[in-house]
């Protein structure tokens, strides 16, 4: 019997196939948020419409086996508790907090929306410091600049060194530094 004559057997109309479809998209959002009982619910209800479509029966059997996955509901529940901590965390900008509950959330279940997290915090955080390291470097170097035309060579050495220390490969302060030597 092909798909068309069991909508008929069946007297689907096209509002319930509409109903079918909603339901089995509700339930693949929750099943991929990991909101097991909704997905069990909305697969269940497009089962009620279509009790032969194998997909809903399948994504139900998955959801069985993610759930056996979890070693415990309380393992479950911290799980989704450090989530939910971090992404308020992230969201609000605090990267070293929600690093924190990402980290707890890995360590109680390996999970790709943490994984991705961490390594998006990773990058803000060096891009943080890469700024941060940047404006030292260009306030060692205003100071130094400052004491070189002032005829103050100790200080602009001084200065100079902690901007080489900041950036080693520039070459600014190394040319500065030299000129400072041969002025000696």
């Amino acid at each position: 019997m092909n798909e068309c004559d069991k909508l008929i057997a069946a007297h689907i109309t096209a509002d319930m196939q509409q109903k079918y479809l909603a339901f089995i998209a509700n339930g693949d959002n929750s099943f991929l948020q990991e909101n097991y009982a909704n997905a069990r619910l909305n697969y269940r209800k497009a089962l009620d419409i279509k009790p032969w479509e194998k997909y809903p029966r399948r994504k139900m059997e998955a959801i069985d086996r993610a759930m056996q996955d979890w070693k415990s509901d309380e393992q479950r529940r911290q799980f989704t508790a450090a989530i939910e901590k971090a992404d308020d965390a992230f969201d609000k900008g605090e990267y070293a907090v929600a690093r924190f509950y990402y980290r707890r959330a890995a360590n109680i279940k390996a999970d790709t929306v943490a994984d991705e997290r961490l390594k998006e915090i990773a990058s803000i955080i060096a891009g943080a410091r890469q700024s941060s390291i940047d404006n030292l470097y260009k306030e060692e170097i205003r100071k130094a600049d400052t004491a070189f035309h002032q005829k103050n060579p100790t200080v602009a050495r001084f200065y100079y060194q902690k901007a080489l220390q900041l950036k080693p490969d520039e070459t600014y302060p190394q040319e500065q530094l030299k000129k400072i030597q041969a002025a000696d």
